[in-house]
């Protein structure tokens, strides 16, 4: 499934409706698959293993996402924060 296709399919089993959101939705995909080489290095250097693909995809992709925030998003803390507290408060599977 490529990133477009997947991004549909979440959005959908989230109930995402929103035009607007959708939008940013993609930018913010595209961003970080855009520097997704970079982001993995910062992770890695922040990780005791130092290995980014040895975590599950769900903490995986919150990492780079959470990262392109704070490096290159121009996001403030808040903006970073309520991120995370949304991420929390979601039905994310937990461990």
């Amino acid at each position: 499934m490529n990133e477009e296709a997947a991004l549909r399919k979440t959005l959908k089993q989230i109930g995402v409706k929103d035009l607007e959101v959708t939008r940013k939705a993609s930018e913010l995909l595209y961003a970080v698959l855009k520097r997704r080489n970079a982001l993995d290095y910062l992770i890695n250097q922040a990780l005791e293993s130092g290995d980014v693909e040895a975590l599950d995809i769900g903490v995986r992709n919150f990492l780079r996402i959470y990262s392109y925030m704070v490096h290159y998003g121009g996001n403030s803390g808040a903006e970073v924060h309520r991120f995370v507290e949304h991420i929390r408060g979601s039905s994310v599977k937990r461990h």
